[in-house]
C-alpha cells in the first residue's frame, strides 16, 4: 500500500517540530517488518523538508531487549544522523546505546503507530508542546486534587515527586521523543496518595480494555487501593486484575496524569468513546489516567498492576483548576490557532 498526500503532509508538520531542516542528514530505522506505508510516509516528509535521508534496516535476529547491540555499524549511521525517525517495534529506548546516541547530538522521533493512518487523528502542531511544558510547570506545587460530581476525591502530594511531560517535539540535540504524544504524569513519593476513586460508565480499565458500565468505587489509603466497592461485573473485574499478580504492591498508586492533545473529536464527552480502550486514552485532551503497580520514586516493585482512564474530572493544584469537569483551563487550553489546526 502506497502512502497519501495527507499523511505525508501531518508527518511533515511533525517532522518541522522536531527541527527538520534542509541539508540535515535524516535517518528511518526499521525492520523487515514494517510496515511500508509507514516507512514511505516518513522518508517522504524528510525528503520535503530537504534533508538527506537514508534508510537502516535491522536484521530480523536484533534482540528485543537491545536492538543495537553489537551492531556497531547500525550504531555509527545513527550516531551520524542529526535526525533519527524510529519506526521499529520495540524502539532505541531499550538499548544501552541510547546514552551514546543523545552524547553525539543525535534527535530521535519514537513513531509509536504500525501504519500512517494510526495518526490521522493527531493534530501536530506547536501550541502542544508549550501547553506541556506550561503543566510540568504548575506541578512543582505542593498539593493536587481530583475530583468528579459522581465522588471522586484524590488527593496527591507533589513534593518529591517525579514530573515528566511528553509533548512529540524532539526539537533540541539529544532529545528523544515518542509520537503520537501529548501527557504530563507524575510518579508521587511514598505516602503521598488518599481519597475515593469512582470509576463512572464510560470510563475506562485500561489494562482490559473495556469501559465501566457500573460504578466502582476504590478507596486508596497510604497510596494503595483498600478497598474495591461495587457488586458489578466491573468490580469484579478490578479485584480479580489485581489479585492475580499475589502482591499488595500491584494495589499501590504508580503514576496520575492526565492528556493534553486535541484530537478529532472530545474524548472527555462522547459516551463509550472506543479511542479510550487503547493507547491513545493517555494523550486524549483532558482525560485522567491513574496506575497502580512499580513506583520507583515510592522505592516499591510490584509484579503488574492496573489502569484507569477517568473523564470529567476536575483537576487543581494548590487549589487552582486547570481541569474543570474535562476541560483543560488557562494556560493548558489551546488557542485558537491550535484548535484551528484540528479542523
Amino acid at each position: 500500500m502506497t502512502t497519501t498526500w495527507a499523511w505525508v503532509q501531518l508527518f511533515v508538520r511533525q517532522f518541522e517540530l522536531c527541527e527538520a531542516r534542509p541539508e540535515e542528514a535524516a535517518v528511518v530505522l526499521t525492520e523487515p517488518t514494517t510496515n511500508d506505508a509507514l516507512v514511505q510516509t516518513a522518508v517522504l516528509a524528510l525528503q520535503q523538508l530537504g534533508c538527506h535521508v537514508n534508510q537502516l534496516v535491522l536484521p530480523h535476529e536484533a534482540r528485543a531487549e537491545d536492538p543495537l547491540s553489537g551492531n556497531l555499524v547500525a550504531l555509527a549511521a545513527l550516531g551520524a544522523a542529526d535526525l533519527v525517525i524510529d519506526c521499529t517495534r520495540w524502539g532505541l529506548d531499550h538499548s544501552k546505546s541510547l546514552n551514546d546516541l543523545r552524547d553525539h547530538g543525535t534527535r530521535i522521533l519514537q513513531l509509536a503507530g504500525a501504519h500512517p493512518a494510526d495518526f490521522e487523528h493527531i493534530v501536530a502542531h506547536p501550541g502542544l508542546a508549550r501547553r506541556v511544558q506550561h503543566a510540568t510547570e504548575l506541578l512543582r506545587g505542593v498539593e493536587l486534587t481530583i475530583s468528579t460530581e459522581a465522588g471522586t476525591r484524590i488527593r496527591i502530594g507533589l513534593r518529591g515527586a517525579e514530573i515528566t511531560g511528553a509533548s512529540g517535539s524532539a526539537a533540541g540535540p539529544g532529545t528523544i521523543e515518542r509520537w503520537p504524544a501529548g501527557s504530563v504524569s507524575l510518579v508521587p513519593r511514598d505516602d503521598a496518595v488518599s481519597g475515593t476513586i469512582v470509576l463512572m460508565p464510560g470510563d475506562v480499565v485500561g489494562s482490559a480494555a473495556s469501559h465501566v458500565r457500573s460504578p466502582v468505587t476504590l478507596v486508596v489509603e497510604h497510596d494503595h487501593i483498600c478497598d474495591i466497592q461495587g457488586d458489578s461485573g466491573d468490580a469484579d473485574l478490578v479485584r480479580s486484575h489485581l489479585e492475580a499478580f499475589e502482591s499488595t504492591e500491584a494495589y499501590g498508586m504508580s503514576s496520575i496524569g492526565w492528556g493534553m492533545a486535541l484530537s478529532g473529536h472530545d474524548a472527555t464527552t462522547v459516551p463509550f468513546d472506543p479511542t479510550l480502550t487503547g493507547p491513545a486514552a493517555r494523550l486524549a485532551a483532558g482525560v485522567v489516567t491513574l496506575t497502580t503497580g512499580t513506583n520507583t520514586v515510592a522505592g516499591r516493585e510490584a509484579p503488574g498492576g492496573i489502569e484507569f482512564h477517568l473523564r470529567r474530572c476536575t483537576v487543581a493544584v494548590d487549589g487552582i483548576e486547570i481541569i474543570r469537569d474535562g476541560q483543560l483551563e488557562g494556560g493548558l487550553a489551546p488557542d485558537v490557532y491550535e484548535l484551528a489546526a484540528r479542523s
